[in-house]
């Protein structure tokens, strides 16, 4: 039996393409908390056939995908943590004492 013929395998690269890139069209739609699950999901489903089919050459590819696809997102998060995380921390913060300035300056009219 010619094991590229094993459905397994297609079925994990197809659920690790639809991973990547059905959460593109599903955040056009407006829905963000969608995206994220279905790509979640999806993901767990590519990771788990992969798994079951990693004496395949298409499971060992989407297996490798699926991997290099984790840490990217894993970099992006980081950098989006180190970098956005402190600056919107900041903006808050100046938000939350101008609304206190604010308060105070009508508490102060009302005397």
């Amino acid at each position: 039996m010619n094991q590229n013929k094993n459905p397994l395998g297609f079925i994990a690269l197809g659920l690790l393409l639809a991973a990547i890139l059905v959460p593109f069209i599903i955040i056009a739609l407006g829905r963000d908390d969608l995206a994220i699950g279905f790509s979640t999901v999806a993901v767990l489903l590519a990771l788990i056939i992969g798994a079951f089919s990693k004496s395949v050459r298409l499971g060992k590819a989407a297996g490798v995908g699926l991997l290099l696809f984790l840490a990217v997102v894993l970099a992006v998060a980081a950098v989006f943590i180190v970098i956005h995380a402190p600056a919107q921390r900041a903006r808050l913060s100046e938000q939350s004492s101008a609304e206190q300035n604010r308060v105070i300056a009508m508490m102060n009219s009302h005397r």
